[in-house]
């Protein structure tokens, strides 16, 4: 195995462009919030046809992780990183155009959507095997929390800044900018990453696959706490909060949009604290234990008392989102776990079950709502349940995590 030498400069560059990456996906997983009601309208297409166009980007995403993690082994952050944004671009143009198409435009809706989620699978791997690749060990962690605070802005200009741009100009400009914005990071990335000497020549160690990776206990616990890294905080923040304090604790949809956008801030001020935090060089394994102790503790605290007050309940939510990016260091301890020639697959298999763990926890949150309903509990129980059922599920990871185990 050879290794990339890295200067000051060099991982500054490399930093900034992955932040650049990160924001445009952050961005494109938020905006379907935003397009779809106006989508919807304007082509007067059904619940179901545009849940389509909003979902498939996401199982889009997560057919493509096994490809994107091995090509990232294989050819190396830069390259897949800019083929992965010329594939986003490509989606957002031809989702520009879309809405012009006539008959033809709900399947070139789902097909750009399918192009964006596909570049997605890399552009997410891609930025954590750069950073892992180009900064100094030490600064690992904290490059991910700088990472997940400024490139967490995208996220925000999908919100409300979208909403205005869609409201003030017309679709195919709004969406030919948001290409542009991928075509400009792919020039930063081509410009900041190196292309890097290979990981891998055959005088190395034998790849390594997914099955092997899985085999392994020491990566195989990371991963099963991985799976509860994401789900909660898009429970919560991207779906049920907003019912929830609207129907339990009586605030308008405006005063509980601005309440999750406080929740989704956090998120922001969590990457600076926990990178900060990895690089004192802090018992890692410790902040990750404690934040995922902590989150499960503030949600079952929602599912135990009876009638929290809306600040307390905000307080628990707010904390909860804020420990859940324990998955930070847990990253760095999956970077430890496994050689530099498998990372690529490594963080692709921790996508797969952080990201696919969010359908399946916003559907049971749902599911836990109906089933209380039906059995004659008040909303406010029937919520309590539901905090609960999300509580024993990180406990139960955490139990996994911990739990010793050869290999």
């Amino acid at each position: 195995m050879t290794e990339t030498p890295s200067t000051p400069i060099v991982a500054r560059s490399v930093l900034i462009a992955c932040i650049v990456v990160f924001a445009l996906s952050q961005f494109q997983r938020a905006a379907g919030g935003v397009f779809g009601p106006v989508l919807g309208d304007r082509l007067d297409l059904t619940a179901t046809a545009l849940g389509l166009v909003v979902g498939t980007m996401f199982v889009a995403n997560l057919a493509a992780q096994g490809p994107a993690g091995a090509a990232l082994d294989r050819f190396g952050p830069r390259r897949v990183l800019a083929w992965s944004l010329a594939v986003i671009g490509a989606g957002t143009l031809l989702f520009a155009l879309a809405p012009s198409l006539g008959a033809a435009a709900w399947p070139a809706l789902v097909a750009a959507r399918v192009l964006v989620g596909m570049g997605m699978a890399g552009s997410a791997g891609g930025v954590q095997v750069a950073l892992a690749r180009f900064l100094p060990p030490g600064d690992y962690g904290y490059g991910k929390g700088l990472l997940v605070s400024l490139g967490g802005i995208g996220g925000l200009l999908g919100t409300w800044p979208l909403s205005v741009a869609l409201e003030r100009m017309p679709w195919s400009v709004s969406f030919v900018l948001a290409a542009g914005l991928a075509a400009t990071a792919l020039v930063i990335v081509l410009r900041a990453i190196p292309e890097g000497a290979p990981l891998l020549t055959s005088k190395d160690d034998a790849p390594v696959g997914y099955l092997a990776l899985l085999r392994d206990g020491a990566v195989l616990r990371i991963l099963e706490l991985g799976a509860v890294a994401y789900a909660p905080i898009t429970t919560v923040t991207g779906l049920w909060g907003g019912p929830y304090l609207q129907s339990v604790h009586g605030l308008s949809p405006e005063a509980a949009g601005k309440a999750l956008m406080g929740l989704y801030s956090m998120t922001i001020a969590a990457g600076f604290a926990f990178g900060w935090l990895d690089r004192t060089g802090r018992a890692r394994a410790w902040v990750v234990v404690t934040g995922a102790i902590g989150s499960a503790a503030c949600l079952a605290s929602l599912a135990l008392l009876p009638s929290p007050g809306v600040a307390l309940a905000l307080a628990l939510l707010a904390s909860s989102v804020f420990l859940q990016q324990f998955y930070i260091p847990l990253g760095v301890l999956l970077r430890d776990a496994v050689p530099p020639h498998a990372l690529g697959r490594a963080n692709a298999l921790m996508i797969l079950l952080g990201v696919g763990m969010i359908p399946a926890m916003q559907t049971g949150f749902g599911a836990a709502l109906d089933v209380a309903t039906a059995s004659g509990f008040e909303t406010a129980a029937a919520y309590r349940m539901a905090f609960a059922i999300v509580a024993t599920t990180i406990a139960a990871a955490l139990v996994l995590y911990s739990w010793p185990r050869k290999g």
